[in-house]
């Protein structure tokens, strides 16, 4: 069976819903640079589909355009802390952890899994090696078709920041991506 790397449609609305509030300008910028047929699967899939990585990157990589790296890795942090622990699909799955474990970044590191699980498809595997007060993520055999776009480690590592944010814990975090090797590590200490 061939891999078709997709990203979940209800991910990637409350994502541009909330540029749209926060950033305007932003909103704006993606509503007059995406493809008709990127804003059709943004603004009328179920929550529940999926949107294939073809389409999805062209709108995370349109973000980079608008707003650099440091503003989107700001704005994905933000969205993380703010938002995308409420929403539906990751909500349950985070309470789970927190109300099993306690709050903290180890704690939101248990959810991690289920939460990638909900929000991206064929896109690459996830494995977690845990330590008293850190832990190393590793996202291997990334789809090429995901790392043909740029925006994607920004969101990653954005939302490993966010979830120090989550966790009220200043960012000890130590993120690397080998484009080559098609892996990324993100190795978290609390």
């Amino acid at each position: 069976m061939s891999r078709q790397p997709a990203m979940r449609s209800s991910n990637a609305r409350d994502m541009f819903q909330f540029l749209e509030r926060n950033y305007p300008a932003v909103g704006r910028q993606l509503r007059e640079k995406l493809p008709p047929e990127v804003l059709e699967r943004i603004d009328h899939a179920a929550r529940t589909d999926w949107i294939p990585v073809e389409l999805d990157g062209q709108y995370v990589d349109e973000v980079l355009a608008a707003m650099g790296p440091e503003g989107m890795r700001e704005a994905y942090r933000r969205f993380t802390r703010e938002a995308l622990v409420t929403s539906p699909t990751v909500r349950s799955i985070v309470e789970g952890a927190l109300h099993i474990f306690g709050v903290g970044v180890g704690t939101l590191l248990r959810a991690l899994p289920g939460g990638m699980r909900q929000s991206y498809r064929d896109a690459f595997t996830l494995e977690i090696q845990r330590g008293d007060h850190e832990a190393l993520v590793i996202l291997d055999d990334i789809a090429p078709e995901v790392l043909r776009f740029q925006g994607y480690p920004i969101v990653w590592e954005a939302v490993f920041l966010g979830l120090y944010d989550l966790a009220r814990t200043a960012p000890q975090l130590d993120f690397k991506l080998w484009r080559g090797s098609r892996r990324a590590e993100a190795r978290f200490r609390w």
